[in-house]
């Protein structure tokens, strides 16, 4: 019996639910009693002439000058460039050191330009990477073509 006045009483708030939802009510008053808000610090022992002293320390403030990084162009190697140097290497050579390599570079561009260019090199077939352990230095080596 208890079952079923349970039931009851749900399908109440359910037609109560689907008449308010036909009328276009969507909106549910809190039925709980809103939260207590504590008090703050408050702003008894401010006045308008420290809020105006502060107000213009702040306006008196120079703003900060922003710089904008340059990159100069005549330093900046090509992709094309950085391919050519690395394939001559490996054909003198046969090998070479990342890590020595990345050290050679004058600039961050120049680090980027030539980590791109090792891995067109790779891309291609020219050359293979090597390394013995983690964090041990990496070995460049070329790839012998079979004819």
């Amino acid at each position: 019996m208890d079952l079923l006045r349970e039931y009851k009483r749900y399908t109440e708030v359910v037609n109560l639910l689907e008449q308010r939802q036909d009328a276009g009510v969507r909106a549910y008053t809190r039925l709980a009693p809103s939260p207590v808000v504590p008090e703050g610090p408050g702003l008894n022992n401010v006045t308008l002439e420290k809020l105006a002293a502060i107000m213009q320390e702040v306006l008196d403030r120079k703003p900060v000058q922003r710089t904008r990084a340059v990159i100069a162009r005549d330093t900046v190697m090509t992709l094309s460039d950085r391919v050519a140097d690395l394939r001559e290497r490996l054909r003198r050579r046969g090998k070479f050191s990342f890590r020595r390599m990345i050290l050679e570079c004058q600039s961050r561009v120049e680090v980027v330009v030539s980590f791109l260019a090792i891995l067109e090199l790779l891309k291609s077939g020219e050359c293979d990477a090597r390394q013995d352990g983690a964090w041990s230095d990496i070995e460049v080596v070329a790839v012998k073509v079979a004819v």
